[in-house]
């Protein structure tokens, strides 16, 4: 901060300016919520065995496993992977994705993941 004098001689600081822009989120889901059936394997195991595929998708993820994985903690997630990569999206999408199209969205998870070279098949 740089100290300026006032008129009555008290000392005023002025702020510096910002020295950064903000995250400009430009990019997209390599794959969408509903392209889940490309991967046979993937989308069975996200349907058929939910709490596996949560498990799954958070190790992957490099995240902690806790005793009973939430829809919060896939949410989280989602927004940790979008910020990530700069994916455009909101908070309360990511939340509103992870509680009513869960399975959906771990399977996009675990495939975004795979496409951006974070783990192999």
């Amino acid at each position: 901060m740089s100290k300026v004098a006032s008129v009555n001689n008290t000392p005023r600081f002025i702020q510096p300016k910002r020295m950064y822009t903000p995250l400009d989120f430009q990019e997209d889901w390599q794959y969408g919520l509903c392209e889940c059936c490309s991967d046979c394997r993937i989308c069975c195991l996200g349907f058929f065995c939910v709490p596996c595929m949560e498990c799954i998708v958070m190790t992957d993820a490099r995240e902690y496993i806790g005793t009973v994985p939430l829809a919060h903690s896939i949410a989280n997630l989602r927004t940790k992977i979008r910020s990530t990569y700069k994916i455009k999206g909101s908070l309360d999408g990511d939340a509103a994705t992870a509680l009513f199209c869960r399975c959906c969205a771990l399977v996009q998870l675990k495939k975004e993941l795979m496409a951006r070279g974070e783990i192999l098949n």
